[in-house]
């Protein structure tokens, strides 16, 4: 195995590990704030049965995206953990990883409400694919 020798430009991996947990934080936060409260035209319990069955699909499609950016993150640590300090190179590579997970939520907003659609669905798959290429390019 070759050795890193620090450079100028290599980077703690304290820095690095904080940084990439907060934008995995901030991403899964939002996807969350998808799902809204309902406006209910007459406050009845009725109604609110009504809503909460009706998210069935939102719940899916957000517990997918929760489960599957969450695997990512669990792959981001455990690959590197051994690292001690990292280059500029794997930082630009993870800041491209982390902006497709920063987009994440909007595509599955879009197929929590218009999942039968086949353009957001293709949207939804084509983000996780480019989160895959991108992982595979920080691997």
């Amino acid at each position: 195995m070759k050795r890193f020798i620090p450079t100028k430009d290599a980077m703690d991996k304290g820095r690095f590990d904080a940084f990439t947990d907060g934008v995995f934080a901030v991403a899964i936060t939002l996807m969350v704030l998808e799902i809204r409260v309902p406006e209910l035209k007459h406050g009845t319990d009725t109604e609110m049965r009504a809503f909460i069955g009706g998210l069935t699909g939102p719940l899916l499609t957000y517990a997918l995206s929760f489960a599957t950016v969450g695997l990512i993150w669990l792959n981001h640590h455990a690959t590197f953990a051994p690292v001690k300090r990292v280059d500029r190179t794997t930082n630009a590579l993870n800041i491209v990883l982390l902006a497709v997970v920063c987009f994440v939520p909007f595509p599955t907003a879009l197929l929590s409400r218009y999942g039968p659609l086949p353009s957001a669905t293709a949207l939804y798959g084509a983000t996780f694919t480019a989160m895959s290429i991108a992982y595979f390019a920080v691997w």
